[in-house]
C-alpha cells in the first residue's frame, strides 16, 4: 500500500492524539482491528482454497471409475451374458446414470476455477495483512492510523467481492488449528460450539463422498473378475 503518511513531523502532539485513540477493550483501535480481521480471513481464504481444490480432485474419481467400470460389465456381460444374470441391463442403466452425474457435477462446480480464484484472494489478504501488521507497530498518531484503516478496509472488502465466502466449516477449522497452537504455548482458546464440530465433520463427509461413491463401485467388478480367473 502507497501513500502511507509519517508522523515524524507531529511529535509535539503526538502524545495527545495517543491518548485520544479510540480503542475496544482488549485496547485495539481500527488499524489494530482490521490487522487481526485480515490475518484471520486470509488463514480461512486458503483453507477454502485447498479444500475447493481437493474436491475437483476427487471427484474425478468416482467419474473415472464409473466409466471403467461401466467398459468391464458391459464387455464380459457381452462374452458372458450369464454373469451378471438378469441384473446387467439394470446394472448398466444405474452405471450410466452414475457416470452421467457425475460428469455433469464436476465441470458445473468449476473446482479449479473457484479454488484459483480464493487463492488468489488468499494472497492478496496476505500482503494486506502483512501491511497492516507492519504499519501497525509504526504508526502512532490516532488520525494517521484511522485513515489508514479506513482506506486499507475498502482494499479489504473489494479482494472480499472478487470470490465466494468462505463457509462456516472452513471458519471453525482454522479456529480449531489456532487453538492447538494456543494451547501448545500455555495461551487461552477460542470455545468451539457443537455447530462448529458438527460444520467440520459434515465438511469431512461431503469431501470424502466421491471416494465412497468409487469405492462402491468395486464389489461390482467381482462376478467379472472371478470369470476372468476362470472361476
Amino acid at each position: 500500500m502507497s501513500g502511507r503518511s509519517d508522523d515524524s513531523s507531529h511529535y509535539g502532539s503526538d502524545r495527545d492524539d495517543r491518548a485520544s485513540r479510540e480503542t475496544n477493550s482488549a485496547g485495539e483501535d481500527a488499524l489494530d482491528i482490521l490487522a487481526r480481521r485480515t490475518y484471520q480471513t486470509y488463514l480461512i481464504r486458503l483453507r477454502t482454497a485447498n479444500r475447493t481444490r481437493l474436491r475437483g480432485q476427487l471427484w474425478n474419481i468416482p467419474l473415472v471409475t464409473s466409466a471403467v467400470v461401466t467398459l468391464i460389465v458391459a464387455v464380459v456381460s457381452l462374452n458372458s451374458p450369464g454373469v451378471y444374470n438378469d441384473r446387467t441391463e439394470v446394472l448398466l442403466v444405474a452405471l450410466s446414470v452414475l457416470t452421467l452425474v457425475a460428469s455433469i457435477i464436476v465441470p458445473s462446480a468449476n473446482y479449479a476455477v473457484n479454488a484459483e480464484r480464493l487463492f488468489s484472494a488468499y494472497r492478496g489478504l496476505q500482503r494486506l495483512s502483512v501491511d497492516l501488521e507492519r504499519e501497525s507497530m509504526r504508526l502512532r498518531m490516532a488520525w494517521t492510523r484511522n485513515r489508514l484503516a479506513a482506506r486499507a478496509s475498502h482494499e479489504y472488502q473489494e479482494i472480499l467481492d472478487r470470490t465466494q465466502n468462505h463457509s462456516g466449516a472452513d471458519y471453525w477449522s482454522v479456529v480449531r488449528a489456532q487453538n492447538a497452537q494456543q494451547r501448545a504455548r500455555g495461551g487461552p482458546s477460542v470455545t468451539i460450539p457443537f455447530s462448529g464440530h458438527a460444520q467440520v465433520i459434515a465438511s469431512w463427509c461431503l469431501t470424502a463422498l466421491p471416494v465412497a461413491l468409487a469405492v462402491a463401485l468395486f464389489p461390482l467388478l467381482y462376478p467379472a473378475v472371478t470369470w476372468m480367473l476362470g472361476g
